[in-house]
């Protein structure tokens, strides 16, 4: 009993010295700035057109035309930027 006793309080001396190395530590915060994306690539997407209740179908082809044109340039906008993102963040 007495032997357990004593590792008990050699591994309770060790973590408190542990502990005291630790807290003497200082630590220094760096902040590691990331790049700027182009401007071109931060775009906001442009609003998606409402189709009227009472459209005819020739209204709502224009404006299905429109919204898909629309989405083409935001999808192609958001695979540049990812792409872009991909190259800064590789590790060199």
């Amino acid at each position: 009993m007495l032997n357990l006793d004593k590792k008990l309080i050699l591994k309770m001396m060790a973590i408190a010295s542990c502990l005291s190395l630790l807290s003497s530590c200082t630590t220094t915060q760096v902040k590691v700035g990331f790049p700027t994306p182009p401007g071109e690539l931060m775009l906001l997407p442009p609003k998606l057109q409402p189709l009227p209740n009472d459209a005819k179908l020739s209204t709502a082809e224009g404006v299905i035309v429109d919204n898909y044109t629309a989405y083409q340039v935001v999808s192609e906008q958001l695979i540049e930027l990812q792409s872009w993102i991909k190259e800064q963040t590789k590790i060199k």
